[in-house]
């Protein structure tokens, strides 16, 4: 969606007179660049990550080897965090009706069963007693 009204506003404020299938097209390559740049940017992101998490290793090679699996973990956990951003990003094909739908009853079901969770964290925060299981 983005693509395609940044290509419409490119269309109109270049009058340009092409079709609809060319201004179709706009948006394809606007979004096969904004892909390819997200792209680079997290190889740059992860490039630095990686730099900084070996300088923390090899100044800390005295740690033991928890601490340095620790590092490495975190190391992993920013790179899944850092694709799971850039994939929301990504264009998408449209979703069908039924797809919008089976998705909005997942969502409604993992919030129904963490629900019960919630209520105990929050009576634990004001200071009540919990029940354990």
């Amino acid at each position: 969606m983005v693509d395609q009204l940044a290509a419409a506003k490119v269309v109109r404020e270049l009058d340009l007179g092409i079709t609809a299938e060319q201004t179709e097209r706009l948006a394809a390559l606007l979004a096969e660049h904004r892909v390819d740049t997200l792209d680079l940017g997290v190889t740059r992101i992860q490039s630095v990550i990686s730099q900084a998490v070996r300088d923390v290793l090899l100044r800390n090679q005295h740690r033991d080897a928890a601490w340095s699996d620790g590092c490495r973990s975190a190391e992993s956990a920013i790179f899944a965090a850092t694709f799971s951003v850039v994939n929301e990003m990504r264009p998408r094909q449209n979703r069908t009706t039924g797809q919008v739908l089976r998705s909005l009853v997942r969502q409604a079901r993992s919030t129904a069963a963490a629900e019960p969770l919630l209520q105990r964290v929050d009576a634990s925060a004001l200071g009540a007693p919990t029940q354990t299981a």
